[in-house]
């Protein structure tokens, strides 16, 4: 899992740059329910799966509180 500052900005890079397809994405309901939003991009046997947080005490916004953008779970 990728925590990114801007779900825009990763779909942007991964599908329109490097041609990834989108693969899924959680529900809206899920979403608030976590506080983070995630979409998932792939190209062959490789998926990405990016996740936005929507509030500052959800694991992606404690992860990105501490560290970069970057990958948080393997």
């Amino acid at each position: 899992r990728r925590y990114v500052g801007s779900l825009d900005k990763s779909r942007s890079f991964y599908v329109d740059r490097l041609g990834f397809a989108p693969r899924g994405a959680t529900s809206e309901r899920v979403a608030r329910a976590l506080g983070e939003r995630s979409e998932a991009y792939g190209a062959g046997d490789c998926t990405i799966v990016c996740t936005q947080p929507l509030h500052p005490r959800s694991l992606a916004g404690g992860y990105l509180q501490r560290h970069p953008e970057g990958i948080g779970a393997v």
